[in-house]
């Protein structure tokens, strides 16, 4: 019975390590789509603050 309790908390932790990993890999994503939309509204403002256009 011990052996089994072992071998199901093995498994959890090593469920709980690859959800781990997807969620800094999703982090990593919605950083990487923060930036993107920050220089994208930089871009669109000196866009239209330009007065030669």
């Amino acid at each position: 019975l011990l052996r089994v309790v072992l071998d199901l908390l093995r498994v959890v932790l090593d469920l709980l390590r690859v959800v781990l990993d997807l969620l800094r890999v999703v982090r990593d994503l919605l950083r990487v789509v923060r930036d993107l939309l920050r220089a994208v509204r930089v871009f669109t403002l000196s866009f239209l603050h330009c007065p030669y256009l």
